[in-house]
Formats: structure tokens, sequence, C-alpha cells
């Protein structure tokens, strides 16, 4: 809405005097406040125990003797010197706290007649000596629960080393891939990925393809959040998926080398990082290889001709991609902080597949025979560029942030075929061009202000989006010996998507360990679209409020907790369900995208259960999700040729539990699994489709971590997926299991490692099976994905907590509103 619109531009406008003016509007603050409280003043310096140095950005709150509520609280400067202001008369003491430290506690202190107290130079212990064993010996587990989300701490894995962000969201609790490498939740793909917090145009076409191309070694850990307030954008129906990349947060230089050769994959990747002072920097780059090969089976029977299709398929992939980041961060001062970015990646991808069909007729008489060579191309260059700062007040999680994104993805994903006759003569030749581009453009403002025990977040956000898709079919004339093109399936497709929304939160903290979050956020979408050579055009916008609301209790006992929450969600399309290119490689079946497609609207239902017993972490949930115009993949049948595409057809109604466990059975060995059983009722009644299915689906992991001592780990990891509903059909189970050793020399610094991956077994086998009343299809897949890998990694340099302030906080956009790929397949050749 403009009323919306009108605030961003107004909060946008007004934050260059805030900063300046904030000094003033404290001062002014400060002596209404003194009237009404008192004139006391509590001041000192924080220094390091060890080595003197000032303790730059320390918390330092003062409380009543007896409270535990702060009478006031605030940073120190960058030379480690902090006040306090407005006391009343009275007795006091003082907490000085930062990471790495342990927290100082100052006792009696008393305050009459408006005194002025010094309490001179307050030293404070790092926790440990040796910074470099915090990193490797740290006793984090490789699952964490907390209140809001559940994370798995990527780097304590060693089987992820010299694999990709796909090999690790296999093994994050609540997550699973589909047989295309595609994520889900609990279950569903409707989902947002974000990278450090922040949105890619990397995820706006294939999420399953763009997995790929962030290294393992990179991922420092994932949160998987299914419950997000207000403040999150509101897409994504089952969650959001935040993949955190490793940073370097001590001041020195140093950097990592890693290295790797296998049978199904290579890399080799270079990462340096820098500090000092005020001033940051990180530069890192990573290129990988992969290399597989398939075989495949498809029966394909129509109902009404009574015709049968039969092929047999054999298919080698190729592919490999080369990444870069540079980014820098500033601390102005203790209160303002900049930091800006860039990424790039580009991505290809060559597909080559020799299919071999024969055509039965009602008679069971073999009618046609052809094969085709068939070599799917896709090239990709993803670029994003930040700018942000973060302004921050005297009392502590009181701030207000401005961010800035702009995201860039070109992508070509063409293909060309040669068809032969029986007689092994080419009898038909085509070619097909398509160029996308996604280009979004996002600002956002955020403000946090502490109120008594209570937190109110508000905030504003707009994200312009244009995508593109620029489609071309050629087909051979032998006759001139030319290629030329087919007027009625070349177009450019262009898409314009903006949104604007504004929210408020607010987090209440009662007695008794009771807790409560709740908030609104307002979202107004304008959508065009236009088929320039066609002079088509949609044009469409919509409104939305999404509540949500969460309770929650923490128990001292076993360190339990309870929550309660529900929520809506958006889902919008992206380019991947909308674009109009139709991809007719294989003749018999044609896939392509609908530009007329609305968002889904998903209530979310979810209870929570935290505790640790005896050794054993545990986190149980139940939830529900109920979507009544979902975005479903179906497909029919015209003149003996499967169309599959996309429409707002489905009902879906989903009902499940999980149950997570980490236990730790001995000081060097530990276990932990993920269980996650839910009910899927399908429904149909449009006039394009008219199906429902329902059933029973599940999904399971298990991973064990051994220390052997003198540098030697050991890991093993194994994955289950049941047989999954769909609309039209069903889709196999598959398992995949992987093992790993590694040994560390060299003070820590160097590891060389082995992995394995389903090493006992030669292939993956895939099953499809989908009915209708116009046909029925039977396909088998089979990749041969075993594969061994060699790993290498040398850390060099040196950092060390001369100055802490890079630990302060960063943030970044989310842009966590669009629905990707979830059901696999690549689908119109965007």
């Amino acid at each position: 809405m403009r009323f919306i619109l009108l605030i961003q531009i107004l909060l946008l406008s007004s934050f260059a005097s805030l900063a300046q003016i904030s000094a003033q509007t404290s001062s002014t603050e400060t002596k209404a406040k003194a009237a009404e409280i008192g004139n006391g003043k509590v001041s000192g310096i924080i220094k390091d125990a060890s080595t003197g140095a000032a303790v730059e950005f320390a918390n330092v709150v003062i409380y009543p003797t007896g409270s535990t509520t702060p009478a006031d609280g605030t940073i120190a400067d960058d030379k480690g010197k902090f006040l306090l202001k407005n006391l009343a008369d009275g007795n006091y003491y003082v907490s000085v706290s930062f990471i790495g430290y342990t927290t100082r506690k100052v006792e009696n202190i008393t305050i009459s007649n408006g005194s002025n107290i010094d309490l001179g130079t307050l030293s404070i212990d790092p926790e440990i000596q040796n910074l470099e064993e915090v990193t490797i010996e740290g006793e984090r587990q490789l699952v964490e629960n907390k209140i809001d989300r559940l994370v798995y701490n990527a780097e304590k894995d060693i089987t992820n080393v010299g694999g990709n962000a796909a090999d690790v969201l296999s093994k994050v609790p609540q997550l699973s891939l589909d047989m295309d490498g595609n994520p889900q939740l609990r279950g569903s793909g409707n989902i947002r990925i974000l990278i450090n917090n922040k949105p890619s145009a990397l995820m706006a076409g294939s999420v399953a393809d763009a997995l790929k191309q962030i290294p393992a070694d990179q991922i420092k850990s994932v949160e998987v959040i299914t419950s997000p307030s207000a403040k999150y954008d509101a897409e994504g129906t089952a969650g959001i998926i935040n993949i955190i990349t490793k940073k370097n947060n001590l001041e020195g230089v140093n950097g990592t080398v890693n290295a790797g050769v296998g049978t199904r994959s290579s890399n080799l990747g270079l990462n340096v990082g820098a500090k000092k002072g005020k001033f940051g920097f990180s530069l890192g780059t990573f290129t990988n290889a992969w290399y597989n090969r398939g075989e495949g089976e498809n029966d394909q029977f129509y109902k009404i001709s009574e015709v049968r299709l039969i092929e047999d398929s054999e298919q080698s992939n190729l592919g490999g991609f080369g990444n870069g980041s540079f980014g820098i961060d500033f601390d102005l001062n203790p209160k303002n902080t900049f930091s800006a970015g860039v990424k790039w990646r580009m991505f290809g991808m060559n597909n080559d597949v020799d299919i071999a069909s024969e055509i039965f007729n009602a008679n069971g008489a073999s009618d046609t025979t052809y094969r085709r060579e068939l070599a799917n191309r896709m090239r990709n260059i993803n670029s994003d560029f930040n700018f942000d700062f973060i302004h921050t007040f005297d009392k502590p999680g009181h701030e207000l942030s401005v961010l800035t994104l702009y995201s860039r993805n070109d992508q070509n994903r063409d293909y060309d075929f040669d068809q032969f006759n029986q007689s092994d003569v080419v009898n038909q030749r085509q070619r097909n061009f398509n160029k996308g581009l996604n280009e979004e453009l996002t600002a956002q403002i955020d403000y946090t202000r502490p109120i008594q025990k209570n937190t109110l977040e508000i905030g504003a956000k707009s994200i312009f989006r244009m995508l593109s898709s620029d489609f071309r079919l050629e087909d051979y004339d032998f006759a001139t010996q030319a290629f030329l093109p087919v007027d009625s399936r070349t177009d450019l497709f262009n898409y314009s998507q903006n949104v604007m929304a504004g929210y408020v939160n607010y987090r209440i903290n009662l007695e008794g360990g009771w807790g409560a979050q709740v908030g609104g956020r307002y979202e107004t979408t304008a959508i065009v679209g236009n088929f320039i050579s066609q002079e088509t055009k949609l044009e469409t916008d919509y409104d939305n409020w999404i509540p949500s609301v969460a309770v929650s209790k923490n128990f001292k006992k076993n360190n339990t907790s309870l929550k309660a929450s529900y929520n809506q969600r958006i889902q919008r399309p992206n380019i991947f369900f909308l674009n109009p290119n139709i991809n007719d490689a294989n003749p018999r079946n044609i896939q392509y995208g609908n530009p007329n497609l609305d968002p889904e609207l998903t209530h979310s239902f979810e209870i929570g259960y935290n505790t640790f017993v005896k050794g054993t972490a545990i986190n149980v949930s139940l939830y529900s999700r109920l979507t009544n115009n979902s975005i479903e993949r179906y497909s029919f049948e015209v003149n003996d040729t499967v169309n599959t595409t996309f429409a707002n057809i489905g009902k879906n109604a989903t009902y499940g539990g999980s149950i997570y466990a980490n236990y730790k059975i001995t000081k060097q060995w530990d276990i932990s699994g993920n269980a996650n059983v839910y009910y899927v009722n399908l429904n149909s009644n449009s006039g394009l489709v008219s199906a429902s299915n329902a059933g029973i689906m599940y999904n399971a992991n298990l991973n064990s971590s051994y220390d052997l001592g003198k540098g030697w780990k050991a890991q093993a990891f194994g994955f289950f997926n049941s047989p999954r509903v769909q609309l039209q059909g069903r889709m196999s189970a598959f398992s995949f299991y992987s093992l790993g050793v590694r040994k560390e020399f060299w003070d820590k610094k160097g590891s060389l490692g082995v992995s394995m991956d389903n090493p006992f077994r030669k292939a993956l086998v895939f099953y499809n099976q989908q009915e209708t009343d116009q046909f029925m299809i039977d396909g088998e897949t089979a990749m041969f994905n075993r594969g061994f890998k060699l790993n290498f990694s040398y850390q060099f340099g040196k950092m060390e907590a001369k100055g802490p302030r890079s630990f302060k906080r960063k943030k970044s956009i989310n842009n966590d509103d669009m629905k990707g790929e979830g059901g696999g397949g690549q689908m119109g050749g965007n």
C-alpha cells in the first residue's frame, strides 16, 4: 500500500539525521530522566587481565542490589571507558561481560546525594588463553536446540569435507533431499533458503543446482527456523533454512587452503581474512568439478489410444563452478558500523543423454523406433552486492539498522538434439535457447528498542524484482541446411514483482520462565508480466496481513522448554514456476511453467519440547500445515504427449511429528539421530485436475563420530527417505550413507582425510509412478554415485584477541519471500 511506501520513505530519509542527532536526543532524554530518577554516575575502564589492552565494546550493566532488573546499561568505547548515568540513590552492583571473557561482578556500590563514583580499572580474564585450541577443541555439539531454531554445526562433521551444501543439508535434523536434490523441511519443499541471513539470486532458479555451488568447507552451520516471527518475510510455508558460512572474528591475518580429488568430484579453495583495529576484510575463492553417469527406463501407457512408449536412456553429467567473495567492515566508533561486500559465482553443467525409444500400437506391435542424442547446457553467473549500516544506542539491545542489497543472476539453459530413425539416419534436428535474468534491489530498515524486560521491533522493507525469460526455438531445414526460428515458440517474457512491507513485533518476558511473542506483518505485492512478441500482458496486485503468535515456558529442571506457535505464511512463485518456455527435448514428455500463478497462503501450527536428560539432548515437535490454494505440479495428455506444468489447484493438509536426540556415549564417542513422520492429504477438484492422494511418509538419519586419539577422528552418517506421495502418483524411497576418517597434524594446522559415499552400493535407484485417467507412467533411474575422495586442508596465519571489536554483531537483509524449486526436475528450460 502507499501508506507503507510512505513509511519507508520517511524512515529512510530520516536515517541520516538520526545518526547525527542521536547524541543530542540521548542528552535530552538523560536530563528528563535525571529529573525523575537521579543524578548519580558510575564510570571506569575495562582492560584485558592478561595483556592490559583495553576491551572495546564490552557490555556494562548496573543492577540494584538483590535485583536482576537492570537500572542502566552501556557499551564501553574504543578505549574501554564506560559511563553509567541518571542513577538514583541506593546500593548497586555492576556486571561486566564480553564474548571470550569471564563475567566480572563489582558489588557494594553505594550512591548518595547524586555521587559520582569512579571504579577505576576493571580487569577481566579471557576464558581460554589459547584461542586456536578453542576453534578446534570446542565442545559445541553437532546439533544445538535453541528456543526459536535448531542449529547444525557443519564444521564439526568431518564427512562434509570436500562436499557441497546439498551434502550438508541432507544431514540436518528435520531436513531431507528429494531424488532431484531439492531440500525439504518436514516433507515440504516450500521453504526459503538464506545465506548468512541474506537472500541470493543464486536461489532464484533451480535450488538443487544452486546448492551444488556452495562448498561444504565454507559452511559453519545451518539454522532451521520453523516458526519465523513477523520480522521475517512472510514467504516459505514450511520455514526458513539459513546457511552460515565461516568468518574470521579475531584480529590478525589467517587463511585456509582446501584441496580434494575423488572419483566423483574434485575441489580447490583458498580463503584469507584480516582484521586490524577498526578495519577488517575477507577474500575467498573456490572451484569445484563433479562428474557422474546414470541410466534409466521409462514405460508410458496412453489409456485412450492404447499406445505404449518404452524408453531406455544413458546419461553423463559434467559440471563445475567457481566462486569468489570480498567483504569489508569498518567500525567508525563504538556505536556506528559499516560493512560492504561482493560475491560472484560462475556455474556450468553439461548433461548428455542418449535415449532409445520404441512405440507400440494398440495391437501391441512395434510401430515406431527412433533414437535421440540430447545435449543440455546450463550456464549461470550470479553476483550480490551489499552495503549495511548499524547504529547502537547507549542501552544494550537498542539499535537502528539500514541494509541494502542488489542481486543479479544471469542464466542460460539451452538444449539441442539430433533424432535418428530406425536406420540410424538423422531425420530431425532442433535447438532451444533460453536466456533468463533475475534482478533484485532491496532496502530495509529495522529498529529495536528494549522496554524494561520486553523488546519492541518495528521495520519496513521494499523488494523490487525484475525477471525475464528470452526463449527461441529453431528447427533444422534439411532443404536449406539451416536452422530456422519457430515464431510460435519464440518470445520475450518480462515479469516484475514489487513487494512492500511493514512489521511490528513485541517480545514479552514474564515471571516464572514464561515468555510470549506477538507480531503482525503487512505486505502488498504488485505484479506485471508481458509477452513482448505476442503483445500479451498480465497484471495483478494483492495485500496480506500476516499474524504470528508464540508462547514459551522455560523450566529449570533439565534445561527444559516448551513452545507453541501459530503463524501464516505466503508462497510466491519464482521464475522456475512462471517461465512459459516449453522444453520438449523429449517429444512425448514436454514441460513448461505457468505465468498466471497466484501465491499460496498457509496456516502453520507447532508445539515444540526441548530437554536434556542424563547426557542426552532431546527435541520433540508436533506440527500441522494447511494450504487451500497450493501450487502443484500436474500432468495431462494431449495427442499421446504428456504435458507437465503448475497451477493453484491443490488443497494440502500435513500433520506430523519429529524427534531429535543427541547422546554422548563416552567422552570420545557421540551419536545423534532424527526421525520425522507425517501424514499428507492432497486434494484437487479444479477444472484442470480432479485427483486426490494421501499417505504416511517418514525420513530418518543417524550420525556418529568417534575421537580415536592422536589426531585421528572417524565419522559415519546414514539417511533414509520413505516413498513420497504426490497429487498424481508416488516417488520411491531412497537411502544414502557415508564414512569418513581424518588425521590432523602440524600442530592441528593441517589435516588429511578420506571420505566414502555409498561404498558398498553401486548406484542409487529411483522409481517414479504416475497415473491419471489418461495415462500411466512407470519410470526407473539409476545414478552411479559410489564415490571415494581424498581431502587436504591447511590453516596458516595467526589471529589474536588484541581488540574484541570484531565480535560485534552484524546484520543483513533476509529476502525469504519466494517459492523456489521444490518438486525436482528442470521445467521450462529456464
